[in-house]
């Protein structure tokens, strides 16, 4: 058995694919394999992979970010499970930092860390400075699900766990017929609920692309509708996660006048996808 499995699932980008193994494989020791999950019907992470050597590669025909991450789960060899996005790129100390909180606590189940953005192209003045970015704070901790999350571009689990939870749930995920988002969410909070402690380390660090299509505001606002639909949902799959565990104030974010403008339109596009949702 391996230590570490990291998984990286790629939907048609081999460019960025390519650049995020370039940041995983010279930490990579024999303790640690890594698989790309195909998820897309053009191969084209296939062409990529072949240039690496001892990268495990897998075939997902249905296109869902939950379905290519479950697929790496059931062909994983490692204790742990480490997820990646393919646009995303880790810093240097990635993996030591994850083996040493595994060390410090041999009996730790899930957790994560942080990720802030880099883009290919200069981003506006309006442009939100909390859009694309996770900070829960600047120490190791014990996240309280349902005010602080994970991401997955950046989260490990025990695979053993993983199996006992069914993994990630297909009803969510960027797929036709499905809710937009939330495969994460789902999953951290069937966790919470069956007391997993789930902890957040900040030295556990990526860079996820901010993609040039995401710099407009017509893509915020169907992204923010995409995510009211999402969270209508799972406040009502869990009630009680969202009752007894949101009562925390967040510190305010500074803003420039126009950016509190685009965040008032983004907080009533929000507001129309959960209302959307709760009438469909």
């Amino acid at each position: 058995m391996k230590l570490l499995s990291i998984v990286i699932a790629s939907n048609n980008r081999p460019e960025l694919l390519k650049k995020c193994l370039d940041s995983i494989i010279p930490q990579r020791n024999k303790n640690i394999e890594i698989i790309v999950v195909d998820n897309h019907y053009k191969q084209a992470a296939k062409k990529v992979i072949n240039k690496f050597k001892n990268v495990k590669y897998l075939f997902e025909k249905e296109i869902s970010p939950a379905a290519a991450r479950n697929n790496g789960i059931k062909k994983a060899k490692g204790k742990y499970i480490v997820f990646v996005d393919d646009d995303s790129i880790v810093n240097k100390q990635f993996i030591e930092s994850i083996i040493k909180i595994i060390n410090k606590k041999p009996k730790i189940k899930a957790f994560g860390g942080s990720y802030s953005r880099h883009s290919n192209k200069k981003i506006p003045f309006w442009f939100l400075d909390n859009y694309g970015v996770l900070n829960n704070g600047d120490s190791f901790k014990n996240l309280q699900i349902g005010e602080e999350w994970l991401s997955g571009t950046n989260m490990i689990f025990e695979k053993n766990l993983l199996l006992k939870f069914n993994g990630f749930n297909k009803k969510f995920g960027m797929k036709k017929g499905t809710i937009y988002y939330g495969e994460e969410t789902d999953l951290l909070i069937r966790l919470a609920l069956a007391d997993i402690p789930i902890y957040y380390d900040p030295k556990i660090k990526v860079s996820h692309l901010l993609a040039d299509k995401k710099i407009n505001l017509i893509w915020l606002i169907k992204d923010a509708f995409r995510r009211g639909q999402s969270t209508h949902y799972i406040q009502n799959k869990y009630p009680e996660i969202f009752t007894t565990k949101s009562q925390t104030r967040k510190t305010p974010v500074k803003q420039n006048f126009a950016q509190k403008i685009v965040s008032l339109i983004l907080l009533v596009s929000f507001g129309l996808g959960k209302n959307y949702a709760k009438i469909n």
